[in-house]
């Protein structure tokens, strides 16, 4: 469910109630006396855990980016990222969270999908040594990874996610052959 914040909260019951909130109003309207009192919890509870309502964004997404890099990452490395079968766990990933997705792209805050999954790529990149060329390739796989996500979970999620990995796929490989 999350990690744990000082008061034995996990991040996910700060993130389940902002997104409650993002789903009446745009996240730059939401003010941090709502976000606590969605949660049930004191304004001084947030404040001790957290720095600002992005903060609770960006820990509940990287949270679930960690569990996907967890499943990718088990002594495969960067390449295990553009396999099919690991672009579809993304997907279920982003199915699972679709209502966040849908919520952060309705907010214009997106940002914090792609942030957290360039982080986890160049984190396995990062973690043998790599070129620049490959690292900033790691940069751009990451962001094709998450854009197509995040507009598959937008539109409804009505298209087959192995068209979409098979596709990426293609674009990768391609890419890779070129490289």
């Amino acid at each position: 469910m999350g990690r744990w914040d000082d008061e034995g909260l996990p991040t996910a019951y700060f993130a389940e109630a902002l997104i409650g909130l993002l789903e009446e109003k745009p996240l730059s309207s939401i003010s941090v006396s709502e976000l606590a009192e969605r949660a049930g919890v004191s304004r001084v509870t947030f404040y001790r855990n957290y720095h600002s309502i992005e903060e609770v964004l960006e820990r509940y997404v990287t949270d679930i980016a960690h569990s996907y890099e967890r499943k990718v990452s088990e002594g495969r490395g960067f390449a295990s990222y553009i396999r099919e079968d690991n672009i579809l766990l993304l997907a279920d990933a982003f199915r699972e969270h679709a209502e966040l997705v849908r919520c952060l792209r309705k907010s214009h805050a997106e940002g914090y999908i792609y942030e957290a999954i360039e982080r986890g790529v160049l984190a396995v990149s990062l973690a043998s040594e790599r070129s620049v060329q490959e690292k900033e390739l790691a940069v751009s796989y990451s962001a094709a990874l998450a854009g197509p996500l995040i507009s598959w979970v937008a539109d409804g999620m009505e298209r087959d996610p192995h068209e979409i990995a098979e596709m990426l796929c293609s674009l990768f490989q391609e890419r890779m052959r070129r490289y």
